[in-house]
C-alpha cells in the first residue's frame, strides 16, 4: 500500500514498514480487548491510547505519498509516545519500557543505511525514553493500581516481543546480506571465468595476472544474422539465440574450454595450455550442429587460432566458411 512509483529496494523498505503498522494494529487491539477485561474504568486510559494506536498504525502507510520516510516516523513517533505514557500509568515493574529497544532495532530495517542519521537519532531517543520511564516511573509511582497478574504478564509479554522481533530483524539482514552476496557472486561468474572470479572473492585486493604459454582462441558467429533478426523480432531472436549458446556452453565444459563473452550472435571461447586441436574440435562440431529454424539454411561461421609464447611467428588458423558445402581450411596467419 502507498509504495507504487518507488524503487524497489525502497519499495522493499516500505513493505517492512506496513508489516510493522499491521503488526501494530494488530496488537493494540488485542491489549484493547486484555485491558477490557480486567476492567474498562480502570484501565480507559491505556484502552483509548491503544485505540489511537490502532488508527495511527493503520493510517500510516498512507503517509508513503510524502516520501519514503513519513510512514516510519509518524509510526516512531506514535510508539515513542504511547509507550512513555504506558510505563507512566502502569510503572516500570510492567516491563512495557523494553519496547523501546525494538522500535530502535526496526528503525534499521524500515530506514535503511541511506538514513543513517535518522536511525541514529530514533535510537539514541529510544535508549534516553527507555532510562527516563526506569526512573522517572518506579512502581510506586503508577497512576493505575494494576493487577499484579497483569503486570507479570505485561512484562513477559514485552521481553518476548523484543527478543522475537530482534531475532527475525537480524535474521532479515542475514538473508538479505546472503542474497546480496549471492547476486554479486553470480555477475561476477557470469562476466569472469570460475577460477578467477573465485581468487577475486577470496583476495579481493590482487591482481591477476597470469603468464599462458600457449593458448587456442574461438571467435563463432551466424551469418545473415542482422537481417533475418530483423524480419523475426526481439523474442524469437533472443530465443534462438539461447538455444544456440546453450548448446555452445555444453560443448566448451564437454573439451574444458572457457567461454569469455557472448556479443549479440557473437561467442568467443578460450582454450589455455591445451592442445591445439581441443578449440578446433569444438569449431568443427559447431560448424556441424545445424541451427534452428528459421536459421536452418546457415552454418555458424568459426574462426579458430593458436597463439603461442615461445616466439613463433606463424601460428595455424582455421576457418569453418558459413556455406555448407564448404570445406574447413588451414591458412598461416601472424599473431
Amino acid at each position: 500500500m502507498g509504495t507504487a512509483g518507488y524503487p524497489r529496494n525502497v519499495r522493499r523498505r516500505l513493505t517492512i514498514v506496513n508489516v510493522m503498522a499491521l503488526m501494530i494494529a494488530i496488537f493494540s487491539a488485542v491489549y484493547v480487548g486484555v485491558f477490557a477485561a480486567f476492567g474498562i474504568e480502570n484501565y480507559w486510559p491505556l484502552i483509548v491510547a491503544n485505540l489511537g494506536l490502532v488508527v495511527v498504525a493503520l493510517l500510516a502507510p498512507l503517509a508513503h505519498r510524502i516520501n519514503d520516510v513519513a510512514a516510519a516516523l509518524v509510526i516512531c513517533a506514535a510508539e515513542y509516545t504511547a509507550l512513555f505514557f504506558f510505563v507512566r500509568e502502569l510503572g516500570h515493574n510492567s516491563g512495557i519500557q523494553l519496547n523501546y529497544i525494538v522500535v530502535a532495532a526496526v528503525a534499521f530495517a524500515i530506514c535503511g543505511m541511506a538514513h543513517l542519521r535518522l536511525v541514529i537519532g530514533a535510537v539514541a531517543v529510544g535508549l534516553g525514553l527507555h532510562i527516563a520511564a526506569w526512573f522517572l516511573y518506579p512502581p510506586d509511582s503508577a497512576r493505575i493500581a494494576a493487577d499484579p497478574f497483569l503486570l507479570h504478564n505485561l512484562y513477559v509479554s514485552s521481553a518476548a516481543t523484543t527478543f522475537c522481533i530482534i531475532a527475525l530483524i537480524v535474521g532479515y539482514a542475514f538473508t538479505m546480506a546472503d542474497r546480496a552476496r549471492a547476486e554479486a557472486d553470480s555477475l561476477l561468474a557470469s562476466i569472469l571465468p570460475e577460477p578467477i572470479a573465485e581468487r577475486l572473492k577470496t583476495r579481493p585486493g590482487e591482481r591477476v595476472a597470469d603468464a599462458i604459454p600457449n593458448a587456442s582462441v574461438m571467435f563463432t558467429d551466424l551469418v545473415g544474422f542482422t537481417e533475418l533478426a530483423q524480419e523475426l523480432g526481439a523474442a524469437r531472436t533472443v530465443e534462438i539465440l539461447d538455444r544456440l549458446v546453450t548448446k555452445f556452453d555444453r560443448l566448451a565444459a564437454i573439451h574444458g574450454v572457457e567461454k569469455i563473452k557472448t556479443i549479440g550472435d557473437g561467442y568467443m571461447a578460450v582454450a589455455a595450455s591445451v592442445h591445439p586441436s581441443t578449440t578446433m574440435r569444438i569449431a568443427w562440431r559447431v560448424w556441424r550442429s545445424p541451427c534452428p529454424e528459421p536459421w536452418r539454411s546457415f552454418r555458424p561461421r568459426t574462426i579458430w587460432t593458436c597463439a603461442s609464447a615461445s616466439g613463433s611467428p606463424v601460428v595455424p588458423s582455421w576457418r569453418a566458411s558459413s556455406v555448407p558445402t564448404n570445406s574447413p581450411t588451414m591458412s598461416g596467419a601472424r599473431p
